[in-house]
């Protein structure tokens, strides 16, 4: 019981702090000896940076006071003490007064320090969703099964975990923010050293300068090449996931931001780090191999989903292929099997070119993890992957165009009209017609 209670009240460890600029070491280290001796850890991360760790509150908030009267440039980050815990509180109507809210959730045992209305971001209408900041208390979580509040049916969940590299406004930097930054200001359109704010540059202008990247944009501009690479490397996405993992830690993410230089492509690898590619070799060759004669539209469905539910593992949401190498596999395994003989089959019904088309709209989905809310078109349009129609009058005119040049006068001829005609089926001199592309 002891032991619990002295790791429950335990003193949480201080941020720690980043000075920028450091020539000379030595007249950091007798501060710092001065200041709290023996209560203290420095790292050199980069030639002119040093990082500080405090072992004790106190001798944060005193290296803190020092830095800031020597205007020693340096950022650092918000004490855990003081740290609010945000929860989410849903179905209350908006017009509620914050005040019966606070009120309500005192007698709960919760003391707030903050509390807003969401709006929508489009409409700015104010939404039923409600954003708590709590003090931070042993029982906060006990919130959560608060499920009636002011005579209302209500829930309270955590807030989403937001995968963005926070940015300072201050100094333009990746990895903190601008309340705990005393580095030099820099301005997010010209990049000159001063605050924003004071820019005499107060109307649009295509005149800009990024500070992290020098290309002609805002420092803001999410398309930052130095914002993608560091995006991608600490939030990879599903399908590009490497070994590196989810950074929490205000320490780690100053050791993935010393570099902003994207890392040379190496050899996909699946589900291990090493991977028998002898073995990849022998499944390809047997994937190639057609299990069932195709000899109805239902035949090839059949053959093309057991082919892609044979190759999920190397084509699925969580594969670790990179996107180009998955579009690879599906044009020399999936699509020829429904493409063989398209000159001909081509003059199919609707329904059954259709049920062709489902299939590769279904694929597309899976090898690039597409939401919900993105078209197919928009799919086939980005990944340049034709749809079964325009593939159908793309090969039937290259069909076409082989049988004009052939040597034998008889192959010459299979093109040509026939003046009797007792169907109205499409026919396979038709198909150029058939889809305008």
């Amino acid at each position: 019981m002891e032991t619990t209670t002295a790791n429950t009240n335990k003193e949480p460890k201080p941020p720690p702090i980043y000075v920028t600029g450091v020539k000379h070491i030595q007249p950091l280290i007798q501060l710092l000896n001065e200041l709290a001796k023996d209560s203290y850890i420095t790292k050199t991360i980069r030639h002119d940076q040093v990082k500080i760790q405090p072992l004790k509150s106190e001798v944060y908030s005193t290296i803190l006071k020092a830095l800031m009267e020597k205007n020693t440039e340096f950022h650092t980050y918000k004490p855990k003490k003081d740290k609010t815990f945000r929860v989410v509180l849903k179905n209350i109507h908006p017009s509620t007064d914050l005040k019966e809210i606070t009120h309500s959730l005192a007698e709960e045992g919760h003391e707030v320090t903050n509390i807003w209305n969401v709006k929508q971001r489009h409409t700015n209408l104010p939404l039923p969703l409600f954003f708590v900041d709590l003090k931070a208390q042993t029982n906060n979580k006990d919130i959560y099964n608060i499920n009636l509040l002011l005579n209302t049916c209500v829930q309270i969940e955590a807030p989403h975990t937001r995968h963005e590299i926070p940015q300072c406004m201050r100094c333009q930097k990746y990895g903190h923010t601008k309340n705990y930054c005393h580095n030099t200001p820099c301005c997010v359109k010209c990049a000159r050293n001063h605050l924003t704010k004071d820019c005499p540059k107060k109307t649009h202008d295509d005149d800009v300068i990024c500070a992290n990247c020098k290309e002609h944009h805002p420092a803001n501009y999410r398309g930052c090449i130095v914002h993608k690479q560091l995006q991608q490397k600490l939030y990879p996405t599903l399908r590009d996931r490497t070994n590196y993992s989810r950074v929490t830690q205000p320490d780690q993410l100053e050791i993935h931001l010393r570099s902003y230089q994207p890392e040379k492509r190496k050899e996909p690898t699946l589900h291990s780090k090493y991977t028998d590619w002898d073995l990849f070799r022998e499944i390809l060759d047997s994937l190639v191999v057609l299990e069932t004669p195709l000899k109805t539209e239902t035949d090839i469905d059949s053959e093309l989903r057991t082919k892609f539910h044979k190759m999920y593992w190397m084509l699925g949401r969580h594969s670790e292929l990179s996107t180009e190498n998955k579009i690879l596999l599906y044009k020399i395994i999936l699509k020829p099997i429904w493409t063989y003989g398209i000159p001909l089959w081509g003059t199919a019904s609707n329904s059954n070119i259709e049920i062709l088309q489902r299939f590769q709209n279904m694929a597309l989905r899976v090898l690039v993890n597409a939401p919900w809310y993105v078209p197919n078109f928009v799919l086939h349009k980005d990944l340049g992957i034709p749809t079964v129609r325009e593939e159908i009058t793309l090969s039937s005119k290259k069909y076409q165009a082989r049988l004009r040049k052939h040597p034998n006068s008889l192959a010459t001829h299979l093109y040509d009209e026939e003046e009797v005609r007792r169907l109205h089926r499409c026919k396979p001199s038709e198909l150029l017609t058939r889809v305008a592309i």
